[in-house]
């Protein structure tokens, strides 16, 4: 079995898991993010849209953005209108999430695809790679 020496373990590489694995590798800390599936953002699983704060915490540019949005209009059930301020962005879902990626990645965290977490072995991680391989993350 493989042994891959890290700090610190993502599991998962949506946005809130390369967000984290680049805030750790920008803190000097060696970062594994191991994705199941074999793309970063694909398929899109929510929705696309975020919040206009959240494009400069994001720091990874405005290449997935594709229109501003200023608010929302939700019909309920009973036919009734619901407007909400909402000052945000429409973004290309996939993208959003390979910018953060390659943020996360140029910060000098480390990506494995097509990887899960199967379980913890005292402080170790086992991993288990696409093509049946196991591999050890340890601090």
């Amino acid at each position: 079995m493989k042994t891959l020496p890290c700090d610190i373990l993502v599991a998962g590489a949506g946005p809130a898991g390369s967000a984290a694995a680049r805030s750790a590798a920008l803190a000097g800390l060696r970062v594994l993010v191991a994705e199941r599936r074999p793309a970063i953002g694909v398929p899109v699983r929510c929705a696309e849209y975020i919040p206009a704060p959240l494009l400069g915490e994001a720091g990874a540019g405005r290449a997935f953005v594709v229109q501003r949005v200023r608010g929302m209009r939700t019909i309920l059930p009973s036919g009734e209108t619901k407007e909400t301020a909402a000052p945000g962005f429409t973004i290309h879902r996939d993208r959003f999430d390979r910018c953060l990626a390659d943020t996360a990645e140029e910060a000098g965290a480390r990506f494995l695809l097509n990887t899960r977490v199967l379980s913890r072995e005292g402080r170790d991680v086992v991993l288990k790679s696409g093509d049946g391989a196991l591999l050890r993350a340890r601090p």
